[in-house]
C-alpha cells in the first residue's frame, strides 16, 4: 500500500525529505499577496525578494490557503492520506482539506483519508510528520497511525519569539504608536499557540538575548 503525508506549506520540511516509494510527502501551498504580487509558498519561492516586498509595501499583505483541488490531486495519488494542516484558528487549510476529501471518497470509496488539525504551525507539523512515518515503517494500521497522530499533536506545543512588529501595524492589529515604541526600545514578543490553536502572547522583554532566556524559562 502507497501512504502520502501531506501537509500544507506551514510544515517546516520540503517534499524532497520523505520519497522513497511506499511513503511520500507532499505540500500544497500557500499563496502570500504582496502590493498586488503573490508569492507561491513552495521550494521555489524567493523568500528574500517576498520579504523585501513586505517591507517597502505600505498595504496590508495576505495568504491565501489552498484550494481543495490542491489537497484533492494529492489524495488521489495513494491509497491511504494522512493531510496535517496548519491551525483551524488561524486559516481555512482544513476545511479546504475536508472539502478535498469528501471528494476523494466519493470517487473512491476504498481510499483511506484523514485530516489532522494541528492547532499549531511549522515545526510542530514536522515532528508529526517524522512521528508518523516512524509508525508507517513499523508497519502500524491506518486508524492506529491517525490516532497517534492525533495524541502527539496534543501533546505538543509550539512556542515563538517575534521581533519585529511591522505586520502586525500594517493589519491593524497594533497601533503605529506602540509598534514605533517596540521598535525603538528593541523589543520581542513572546508567543505560543493555545491548546485551541489560537495565537497568545505571553511575555515581552528587551533584546535576543533576554527573548532566548524567557522562551527558556516558558519551555
Amino acid at each position: 500500500m502507497k501512504w502520502n503525508i501531506v501537509t500544507d506549506s506551514s510544515c517546516d520540511l520540503f517534499p524532497d525529505k520523505l520519497q522513497d516509494g511506499d511513503i511520500s510527502l507532499s505540500s500544497v501551498p500557500f499563496t502570500i499577496s504582496v502590493g498586488g504580487r503573490d508569492f507561491v509558498d513552495d521550494p521555489g519561492l524567493d523568500t528574500g525578494r517576498m520579504l523585501d516586498a513586505m517591507e517597502s509595501s505600505p498595504e496590508i499583505s495576505h495568504t491565501s490557503c489552498p484550494a481543495p483541488s490542491a489537497w484533492l490531486e494529492q489524495f488521489e495519488k495513494a491509497d491511504y492520506s494522512i493531510a496535517i494542516t496548519i491551525s483551524s484558528q488561524l486559516s481555512g487549510s482544513m476545511q479546504s482539506a475536508l472539502a478535498a476529501r469528501d471528494m476523494a471518497l466519493e470517487r473512491h470509496p476504498e481510499k483511506k483519508i484523514a485530516v489532522l488539525d494541528s492547532r499549531s504551525t511549522g515545526p510542530e507539523l514536522a515532528l508529526c510528520v517524522e512521528e508518523i512515518e516512524k509508525l508507517i515503517r513499523r508497519g502500524a494500521e491506518f486508524e492506529d497511525v491517525v490516532a497517534h497522530g492525533e495524541r502527539f499533536l496534543k501533546s505538543a506545543k509550539v512556542m515563538f519569539a517575534l521581533c519585529s512588529f511591522d505586520n502586525l501595524v500594517r493589519n491593524g492589529r497594533m497601533s503605529r504608536v506602540v509598534g514605533f515604541v517596540a521598535r525603538v526600545l528593541n523589543m520581542w514578543g513572546i508567543g505560543s499557540g493555545s491548546e485551541e490553536g489560537k495565537i497568545v502572547i505571553e511575555g515581552k522583554t528587551r533584546g535576543a538575548k533576554k527573548a532566548v532566556e524567557m522562551l527558556l524559562t516558558k519551555m
